[in-house]
């Protein structure tokens, strides 16, 4: 899903930096804000929306599964993006991406035993678009796999911070993974 939604933003990103960050001409796919952004921004500001609906299908290795013995849980569903960037007047990008998986279930592979899928992933980004340094990624997703019965619930919470100083070089800010079973 992280790959999905890089993948996303950049083709976004270069698509706005083609068109000359014109307002997009379909209207299904992207939304412009700019008619309802509020009056505090500056002229010079640009708001905007896109909102995104993608097939997933993924593979979880739920460890809790099966009586503890673990299993694969094949899911699909679709996955909800929606991005929303300011530039502001100084040429500052600011990119929030917000992910939550709809009508998302799973089967056991091993058991066939069936699971729903719930979760949120919030990514943003800040940049200059002309000078690409620093460049700070936060990220957060917390996903669930929840199965029938008592001791077969997966949830899985990542966060990170990196960001690339001036000279280019990357630093971790924080890391955590936690997963667990209920």
């Amino acid at each position: 899903m992280k790959r999905l939604c890089c993948l996303i933003l950049l083709i976004a990103v270069l698509g706005l930096i083609a068109s000359g960050c014109q307002k997009s001409q379909n209207p299904v796919s992207a939304t412009s804000l700019e008619e309802n952004a509020p009056s505090s921004l500056n002229k010079a500001t640009t708001l905007r929306k896109i909102n995104l609906k993608d097939p997933m299908t993924e593979i979880w290795d739920v460890p809790c599964a099966a009586g503890g013995a673990g299993e694969q849980v094949a899911t699909s569903g679709t996955m909800h993006i929606m991005v929303h960037y300011l530039i502001d007047s100084d040429d500052k990008w600011h990119v929030t991406i917000h992910e939550n998986p709809q009508n998302c279930q799973g089967v056991g592979l091993t058991t066939g035993d069936t699971y729903q899928i719930s979760g949120l992933a919030q990514n943003t980004w800040n940049f200059v678009i002309s000078d690409t340094l620093p460049f700070v990624v936060t990220n957060q997703n917390i996903y669930r796999v929840i199965g029938k019965g008592p001791d077969n619930n997966f949830r899985s919470h990542y966060t990170y911070k990196l960001r690339w100083n001036a000279n280019g070089d990357v630093v971790i800010d924080g890391s955590k993974w936690d997963v667990d079973c209920k």
